[in-house]
């Protein structure tokens, strides 16, 4: 069994090409425009982000997994799990979206200098890694491309069928074990996702949250295994742009049962949902 991949399409800073005066020119002159679009249409007036703490951390609520602030050195695009293209809290990444996606900067540069630096990905709430992938290549920009050329193998298409213990290209796949979804109890089953470096964590007695996905971190920085009790607020990663990546950023998800994502915003973009808020 294999679940659906990630094809996130954000458009945010790029990696010019080395020695290429004329290409960083043109790219970042699109990426500006592009850019400035995101900016503009990307979250609607009424939107509460998040504001949770440690301090005032309530078991059941996901705290914000970055370690950053929205509209200041982050953008963030928003699920679509109805695949309508829209989200009443602003702008989806793309139909069919299947998780919330927190990119680093505010302008062109700022988002490879942040994520240079180190940007933190916290467990969103307290529970039990189910699985960890690190080692992949984080510095992949492989939505359209443009002018920039990555060559990395860490950045394409799977040259393998997806199978138990498979790692591909940006694809990279569980082993096969009791990890089917709940109409299925006793199956074996595996899942695969294109976000190369990820950590899957499985919560419990958190209503219909059942586990968290995190995507595209930063080789080398994963700092949990699987089997390993995590808290919520605990660092478990940073920011990357590994796999299917379009820059900086990461790719969170909400599951109710093995990759079967929700959306945790709630309906009028106000304090509640699934967030925790201070």
């Amino acid at each position: 069994m294999l679940g659906e991949n990630i094809k996130t399409k954000l458009m945010i800073s790029k990696r010019p090409k080395k020695n290429s005066a004329n290409t960083l020119s043109i790219s970042a002159l699109i990426l500006a425009l592009l850019s400035s679009i995101i900016l503009s249409g990307c979250v609607q007036q009424n939107t509460v982000f998040p504001n949770s703490t440690l301090a005032n951390y309530q078991p059941g609520k996901l705290m914000w997994p970055v370690d950053c602030t929205p509209g200041k050195d982050c953008l963030v695009l928003f699920p679509d799990i109805d695949n309508d293209g829209k989200h009443p809290c602003g702008s989806a990444a793309y139909a069919g979206h299947t998780g919330t996606d927190i990119a680093l900067g505010s302008e062109i540069s700022d988002g490879w200098q942040m994520m240079d630096r180190g940007v933190a990905v916290r467990a969103a709430a307290d529970g039990e890694v189910l699985w960890a992938f690190d080692g992949k290549y984080d510095r992949c920009v492989n939505f359209n491309s443009l002018f920039i050329d990555d060559s990395n193998p860490d950045c394409k298409a799977p040259a393998v069928k997806p199978g138990p213990n498979v790692s591909s290209g940006y694809r990279v796949c569980t082993d096969a074990g009791k990890y089917c979804r709940r109409n299925n109890p006793d199956g074996i089953c595996f899942w695969c996702f294109d976000g190369g470096n990820e950590i899957v964590i499985r919560h419990e007695n958190m209503g219909e949250i059942f586990a968290t996905r995190y995507s595209h971190l930063k080789n080398g920085s994963i700092l949990v295994k699987p089997g390993d009790h995590v808290k919520a607020g605990q660092k478990i990663a940073e920011v990357g742009s590994a796999g299917k990546s379009s820059g900086p950023h990461l790719h969170f998800e909400v599951w109710r049962d093995f990759f079967e994502p929700i959306d945790p915003w709630p309906e009028d973009c106000g304090a509640d949902g699934l967030w925790q808020y201070s």
